[in-house]
């Protein structure tokens, strides 16, 4: 007679099922903890990737607004040319001003050593990559201003959908109107779509230096510099190429496209993006020019007794009157520009003990430089203490008081500076965001409300004699009483960008 299975037996088969089932739970925890690390370092890849696309957005955003503009440069927030030879440096040229010459050159690496920051790279290790639009590259750029500097460049995002259109040439539209530049992360090598070999990342087909940079002529013979080794396709969308004409928009939807971009489990496109906006750098521009023409009145005021000049009255800006002189009896406008003399009744107010002409490097130039494109958006406010009066009057100020003094306000009005001398608005694009829609050239430019938003449209109130005769001829008029008291309406606005805010403001003291 056979016997079954004994204890020991028995026991020895649930030992076994027991380790089997130990094996499958510590497999499947493997898997999970795999999984976690592999979920965390592709998190922990992306956070630095995107740490240094950041890093190079902020550093082109203030070599723009750091430049030099001093009274012979064309143009007010230049940024440079890609480097296309990897040297890091770069290029002195990037096509002609319109855009329609060296469209190749405007697209290169992100030249660290001229921006004066680290040699960032990204997770994968590679050097960052960069475009940047007709309408901001250095040398031959176009004078632009906050009402005609829209960029000029296509962005899509993963899912193929628009988000800075390069073809829009509406000023309303500024800050989805086109990429002033974008920066690109190139990620790992891939097979682009249409190819069949990995991206080639080499010195091969031409040369590299000791340092690595490219000396073949054109640089992109050599496959390290060519960005079709490392800018992706997707979608049509080729990143190793683009349109960007700031005459001719039409052709400039052939832009970007911002990974990573899959088709079914696989990634097609890994490059990640970075742009800089319209609404990154104008507002950086805007205060570098406030700052710029409150340095020239602050000097000015140094050296006569700390008083300003006459502004000029912002009605004589129509293009029926187009008349730019200082005038006696308004505490508001805009910077007067008549060439010589430009503060001929500022003098004679003063019984000649002021000057009619800013000092030093501050001379306004009205037919050269960048100022004509930027001198409808400038303004300024004078304090009634420190306005212009003969030498018997004394220096200007104290400042104090609601009357005699500025006062800096929110957008809801409350005080948040008092005893200020003198303030600079410098003003945004047209905005279709106020009541009504701010519309400019031609007589508009006679009414500072096609440019100055919010309470800050009362500042034209500040009248402290006759209204200029010439004003009269704009119909309606633009104003109609003085301010009385100037504390009814000597409050500068500043605040937050908005759909019906702007102004950037300055002051002092």
């Amino acid at each position: 007679m056979r016997r079954g299975p004994g204890p020991a037996r028995a026991r020895q088969a649930g030992v076994i099922l027991l380790i089997m089932a130990l094996a499958i739970l510590i497999g499947g925890a493997l898997v999970v903890i795999n999984g976690i690390d592999g979920n965390a370092s592709r998190v922990a890849r992306d956070a630095r990737t995107e740490n240094v696309l950041n890093q190079a957005k902020q550093a082109l955003i203030a070599y723009a607004s750091g430049r030099d503009i001093s009274p012979t440069q064309t143009a007010v927030g230049t940024l440079p040319c890609p480097d296309l030879d990897d040297d890091g440096a770069a290029e002195t040229s990037c096509g002609n001003a319109s855009g329609s010459t060296s469209q190749s050159n405007r697209l290169g690496r992100l030249p660290w050593r001229t921006l004066g920051i680290a040699d960032l790279r990204d997770a994968s290790g590679e050097r960052l990559w960069y475009a940047v639009s007709s309408m901001y590259k250095t040398s031959t750029v176009n004078g632009f201003n906050p009402t005609t500097g829209l960029g000029t460049i296509t962005v899509r995002d993963a899912a193929g959908t628009v988000f800075q259109d390069g073809t829009l040439s509406n000023p309303y539209t500024a800050g989805t109107g086109g990429a002033v530049a974008v920066i690109f992360a190139p990620g790992d090598a891939l097979v682009r779509q249409g190819g069949s070999t990995l991206q080639d990342r080499s010195c091969s087909g031409g040369s590299c230096g000791s340092q690595g940079e490219c000396t073949s002529s054109p640089a992109s013979l050599t496959a390290k510099c060519n960005p079709v080794n490392y800018l992706d396709v997707a979608m049509g969308e080729d990143n190793s190429n683009f349109v960007d004409n700031n005459v001719t928009r039409t052709a400039n939807g052939n832009g970007f496209i911002s990974g990573p971009v899959f088709s079914g489990n696989s990634v097609i496109l890994n490059d990640r993006i970075a742009v800089v906006g319209y609404e990154d750098i104008m507002p950086a521009l805007q205060r570098r020019v406030a700052r710029e023409v409150l340095k020239c009145l602050t000097s000015y005021a140094a050296t006569y007794r700390n008083r300003y000049p006459w502004p000029a009255p912002t009605c004589r800006q129509a293009s029926s009157i187009n008349s730019w002189s200082d005038h006696d009896s308004v505490l508001f406008g805009r910077v007067p520009d008549t060439g010589s003399g430009t503060f001929d009744t500022t003098v004679s107010t003063s019984g000649s003990t002021m000057g009619d002409t800013f000092t030093g490097d501050c001379m306004f130039e009205s037919l050269t430089g960048w100022w004509p494109n930027w001198k409808r958006h400038v303004f300024y406010a004078v304090a009634d203490a420190h306005k212009p009066a003969a030498s018997a009057a004394g220096n200007g100020g104290p400042c104090s008081g609601d009357s005699n003094c500025l006062r800096i306000a929110d957008s809801s009005g409350n005080i948040l500076a008092s005893n200020k001398q003198v303030a600079v608005i410098v003003t945004g694009r047209a905005l279709n965001g106020v009541s009504p829609a701010q519309v400019r050239s031609g007589n508009n430019d006679g009414y500072a409300s096609n440019y100055i938003e919010g309470n800050n449209v009362t500042l034209e109130q500040m009248i402290v004699g006759t209204i200029p005769a010439a004003c009269n001829a704009l119909s309606p008029a633009v104003v109609t009483t003085g301010c009385s008291p100037l504390s009814n309406c000597n409050r500068v606005t500043t605040g937050n960008r908005s759909p019906s805010f702007n102004d950037v403001v300055v002051y002092s003291p």
